[in-house]
């Protein structure tokens, strides 16, 4: 059986749509980069895919720059759980960027928008989303919720703890 180093995926597709491909990619291969192409920019469909298994999210239309280069990160993402399986605390989760997304956080005197954390960390605002979905999965993250007048509320994120491991 031939191994793919990475997969794109669209999340309209006939009879199947992406969520359900990458459940059953992910029945057989835990570790390969899935990168998700869609137009739909919900977050909420983000980390729908996210927590599915995929590695990365992009909206269409996409420049040929930036895919190229989600590829090339997504393949060194496989070349090295391949090497080795521990690099990755979850699925998708360097230990190198949540530390230093946990260090950011921790040096907050207030709480922060992902915005606010896009402007300082080179890190991606789906990468920090995924991160922060982690970080309040495991009980590590304060999240909150403000109503403005229209359109969706804001979150503001406070790490709960102050040690960093």
């Amino acid at each position: 059986m031939i191994e793919p180093d990475v997969i794109l995926i669209d999340y309209h597709m006939p009879e199947w749509d992406g969520l359900r491909t990458i459940k059953e990619i992910r029945k057989l291969n835990e570790h390969v980069p899935i990168i998700i192409l869609t137009v739909d920019d919900r977050q909420k469909i983000a980390d729908k895919f996210i927590k599915e298994g995929a590695t990365d999210f992009a909206l269409k239309p996409i420049k040929a720059p930036d895919l190229i280069s989600r590829i090339r990160v997504n393949l060194k993402i496989g070349q090295l759980t391949k090497k080795d399986n521990n690099v990755f605390v979850e699925k998708g989760i360097n230990e190198k960027t949540l530390r230093s997304i946990k260090l950011f956080l921790i040096k907050q005197d207030k709480p922060v928008t992902i915005e606010d954390m896009v402007e300082k960390l080179p890190v991606s605002y789906q990468t920090i989303n995924r991160y922060l979905n982690y970080l309040e999965a495991e009980g590590m993250l304060q999240v909150i919720l403000e109503y403005g007048r229209t359109g969706r509320p804001k979150n503001w994120y406070r790490l709960q703890i102050t040690q960093i491991s």
